[in-house]
């Protein structure tokens, strides 16, 4: 069986795990009760964002979204994204300080309204919150970035630049296979 050495980054903890095709029970425990405390916030700082992620979490689904909607709302050729693998309730988000723009029937979008930052989104499609990955506090090997919805700008957008990086999808991931 082969096997390798892989670095596991639990915030101020690190360990060394052997990697083979099962986790040892006594490990799995210990893995399942690490956490990585990840911070969303806008540039000024009047819209922050605290949620503690199961390190078994990790690399969080991350979409780097060139659809119209994204496109616009942002200003940007596209739009990064990563899913917060929480259970929604749970997170008790107190989105009351950043503004809101609802940019479809089932996305809404926050903002800071003082230096106008996106921070979070809720897609009402699959009840899940995402934080925009240019306000989290650090990304380096925590994302799984994929290019999705490229086929929703007639252009290319940021694909064109992204030659090489993550699965492209025509659209959802959660509904498609990838193209290469």
């Amino acid at each position: 069986m082969k096997s390798s050495t892989q670095r596991i980054s639990t915030g101020e903890l690190h360990l060394e795990a052997l990697v083979t095709a099962r986790v040892p029970r006594e490990w799995r425990a210990f893995l399942a009760m690490a956490t990585i405390t990840l911070r969303a916030q806008c540039h000024c700082k009047e819209s922050s964002f605290t949620f503690a992620v199961p390190s078994t979490s990790f690399p969080l689904s991350c979409g780097l979204c060139s659809c119209s909607s994204c496109r616009f709302a942002t200003g940007q050729l596209a739009a990064s994204f990563a899913v917060i693998p929480l259970d929604p309730a749970a997170l008790k988000l107190d989105v009351t300080k950043p503004s809101s723009y609802a940019s479809s029937d089932h996305r809404t979008r926050y903002f800071c309204a003082t230096c106008g930052a996106n921070v979070l989104d809720f897609d009402r499609s699959d009840g899940m919150w995402r934080a925009c990955t240019g306000a989290l506090d650090r990304t380096q090997g925590l994302l799984e970035r994929n290019l999705i919805f490229i086929e929703d700008t007639k252009d290319g957008g940021l694909t064109v630049w992204m030659n090489g990086v993550g699965k492209r999808f025509a659209g959802s991931p959660d509904h498609e296979g990838y193209r290469v």
